[in-house]
C-alpha cells in the first residue's frame, strides 16, 4: 500500500482523509483501506523522508497535508519502472503502474511498457504447462484457464495501446 500512497501523493498533495476517500470510491485502486492503516503507512512514509507534511485548517477541524519529498519522487518513480513478474502480473497492478506512468519519461515509459509486455508475453507461454501440471481433470480448471489467457491477452493489448498512444 505504501506505493500507491506515494504514487497519490505524487500527482498532488493529499491529507489522508482525501486519500481514504479515494480508496472508498476508485475503481482502480480496490482496497478498503482504513483509517488505521492509511494514517500510519502516511506517518511512515514521512519517518523515511519520503513525505513530507504541513499542517492546515479547513474549518475546525487541524489535518496534515502530505507532499512528495525528492527521495519519495525518486521511491515511486524506481517502483513504477519495474515491471511485475510471472504471478505478480494481474490487472490491478498493471492499472495502478499505469495510473502513476507520468512520473517516468518518454523514454523511460516505453521501456517499461516494452519490458512489461515481455513479461506477460512470457505468461501467456506458460500458461499451457500450468493447465497440464495442473493434472486435475475439472471444467472449471479449464474455465479458469481460458479467463487467464484471455485477461494476459486483454493486457498486452492495454499495455501495447498506451505504447502505440504516444503520449
Amino acid at each position: 500500500m505504501e506505493y500507491v500512497l506515494l504514487g497519490l501523493v505524487s500527482l498532488k498533495d493529499f491529507s489522508g482523509y482525501d486519500i481514504k476517500k479515494i480508496f472508498d470510491k476508485s475503481y482502480i485502486i480496490r482496497w478498503s483501506a482504513s483509517p488505521g492503516s492509511i494514517y500510519p503507512a502516511l506517518k511512515r512514509l514521512e519517518s523515511k523522508g519520503l513525505l513530507s507534511s504541513k499542517k492546515e485548517t479547513d474549518g475546525k477541524i487541524p489535518k496534515d497535508i502530505y507532499s512528495m519529498t525528492e527521495e519519495g519522487k525518486k521511491a515511486v518513480k524506481d517502483w513504477v519502472k519495474v515491471p511485475f513478474k510471472g504471478n505478480q502480473i494481474n490487472r490491478h497492478g498493471l492499472e495502478l503502474k499505469v495510473l502513476f506512468l507520468g512520473c517516468l519519461s518518454k523514454e523511460e515509459r516505453k521501456e517499461f511498457l516494452k519490458k512489461q509486455i515481455d513479461e506477460v508475453n512470457k505468461c501467456i507461454d506458460k500458461l499451457p504447462k500450468w493447465k497440464f501440471e495442473f493434472d486435475i481433470k475439472s471444467k472449471f480448471r479449464d474455465i479458469l484457464y481460458e479467463e487467464k489467457l484471455r485477461e494476459f491477452k486483454q493486457s498486452v493489448k492495454f499495455l501495447e495501446n498506451i505504447l502505440d498512444a504516444d503520449f
